[in-house]
């Protein structure tokens, strides 16, 4: 109990200590604060404060990245009081934040919020964490421009943009594999994302999102018992205090939002392929029809109090990563998706604002009303595979051994022919969508029927390890059966619709039949 109490009072000192919406003493004032929080910053106005300020402090790097889409290039802003950036030290002696901010055009009150967060840190104007190195990615969509306060932001013709937000397993654009490759270089122990979500009139700014806490394993525990509980006391306590303030701040639940407003939790999102890498991965989330102001003050508030938290749980959560790799590891069986379990939703009594339907763009605070919000507790498994000892994949499968490589999977090459005993697959069955997600008409429900039998290995083809860090990642792309396989993203289409000898040779003639044959085949432990 007494550890409880001097942690809580460590947090309000952090919370407490300061608003973003001070004058600076130092200058860094951002655009944000000069139009009083009714408008974002331009790309170039966000380049050249993190230029001046890592020019200014010793604490503060700013590093430019790969290339994207739009042809200008990511980047990212580290802060170490230490003022050391090389990532193989850091990463031994402290834990590392990323924060991921941009991901949608529009979606920009993550970058202010970063902004005041990195030179507050710099300036220590707030408390800096002593086991915590803080790493930023500015915007991950350098074409952001400024937002005027708050209901433009959907207003972008979402078709003309990248759509970003599920292409973090099949990686057709540059960012997200420039991203990929900036999550390799960091190996952040926390990974933040920031965006904005639809929650109609509810009363809370802010709010959070995970994977399905079932595929956290050892994280999944002191995620929902520890964390997240911390989190919420922490922003309670400080919207309390600003009651009495001249910002209209209201006392807020820290609650995860519904998946009918963000549903996207599976591998091919961002926090889902984080967290195949055993990283604690968060979504925070500000509803857009919030003042623009309120907004980025919750997101500050939530970022700051989520430092504070890793700072003292530093060696919690690396203890917690490592042993999840570890029992991964162990692990004969491996789950692939899960379904709510129905017995265990949990209501939550939630104040609204009513809406003013003579208003339709603005809230009006005509009157508060209750509404309760279905929450899963628990979630079963549904589609479960065992572990292989590893897989062989074809030289010809350009496109996946690109992908594997670009996510530090260890490849071994075959340097002869070589007889091997498998497991192959065939395509049994699945279902094709009918309109495109994404740009792909996916397949789902796939059932497989696997088959022994042994192949030749051909001189080039690749032996991929289950015994590494990425093996939730191989587990995921490399079983048809997953919901983000590559299968299911139409890798596949061409070769399984026609008969290709130049895989089809690999099989004695009597197995074949005509049910399409995966291309990717297990190597089971013995």
């Amino acid at each position: 109990m007494k550890k409880v109490g001097l942690y809580i009072v460590f947090c309000i000192l952090f919370v407490r200590c300061d608003s973003p919406f001070f004058s600076s003493k130092e200058g860094f004032v951002t655009h944000f604060e000069k139009s009083n929080g009714n408008e974002s910053t331009s790309y170039d106005d966000l380049l050249s404060f993190y230029k001046e300020l890592s020019s200014e402090y010793t604490s503060i790097s700013l590093r430019t990245m790969g290339e994207t889409d739009t042809g200008k290039p990511l980047h990212l802003v580290i802060f170490n009081p230490e003022g050391r950036f090389d990532f193989n030290r850091i990463g031994k002696e402290k834990a590392i934040l990323l924060i991921a901010n941009g991901l949608q055009v529009g979606q920009s009150e993550g970058i202010d919020a970063t902004m005041l967060l990195m030179r507050n840190l710099a300036q220590k104007q707030i408390r800096l964490p002593e086991n915590l190195v803080i790493v930023a990615i500015p915007t991950l969509m350098p074409q952001q421009v400024k937002e005027l306060d708050t209901l433009q932001l959907y207003s972008t013709d979402e078709g003309k943009n990248k759509l970003l937000y599920s292409d973090f397993i099949k990686n057709e654009y540059k960012t997200t594999e420039v991203f990929s490759e900036i999550f390799h270089l960091v190996q952040p122990d926390i990974f933040i994302d920031t965006r904005s979500v639809p929650q109609h009139n509810d009363r809370n700014t802010i709010f959070y999102q995970t994977i399905i806490p079932e595929k956290m394993g050892h994280l999944q525990g002191y995620l929902q018992s520890v964390f997240v509980p911390r989190i919420a006391d922490s922003l309670s306590i400080h919207s309390k205090e600003l009651q009495a303030d001249s910002i209209p701040t209201y006392s807020q639940l820290f609650l995860p939002y519904p998946d009918t407003a963000f549903p996207y939790r599976t591998p091919s999102s961002i926090i889902g392929y984080a967290s195949l890498w055993n990283t604690l991965s968060l979504n925070i989330a500000s509803q857009y029809e919030k003042p623009y102001k309120e907004r980025v003050e919750g997101m500050y508030n939530a970022l700051k109090t989520i430092i504070s938290v890793c700072d003292t749980d530093v060696a919690t959560i690396k203890r917690l990563r490592k042993s999840q790799s570890e029992a991964l590891q162990k692990e004969s069986e491996y789950v692939l998706s899960y379904l709510v379990d129905a017995k265990s939703m949990q209501a939550v009594l939630i104040t609204d604002y009513e809406k003013d339907s003579m208003q339709s763009d603005s809230l009006a605070l005509l009157n508060l009303q209750k509404k309760i919000i279905q929450y899963p507790m628990r979630h079963q498994a549904s589609v479960c595979v065992s572990v292989p000892q590893g897989y062989i994949i074809p030289k010809w499968l350009t496109n996946v051994v690109h992908r594997l490589e670009t996510n530090k999977i260890q490849l071994e090459t075959f340097e002869k022919d070589t007889i091997m005993k498998v497991t192959s697959y065939w395509i049994a069955s699945n279902t094709t969508l009918l309109k495109p997600f994404s740009g792909h008409y996916r397949h789902k429900q796939t059932q497989i029927k696997s088959v022994q039998d042994s192949i030749v290995v051909q001189k080039g083809d690749y032996w991929v390890s289950t015994d590494q860090l990425g093996i939730a990642y191989l587990l995921e792309t490399l079983e048809p059966e997953a919901s983000d396989s590559f299968f299911s993203w139409n890798f596949f289409d061409e070769i399984l619709s026609e008969d290709r000898q130049d895989y089809r040779s690999y099989f004695k003639q009597d197995t074949i039949n005509k049910q399409p044959l995966y291309p990717i085949y297990r190597v089971e432990k013995k």
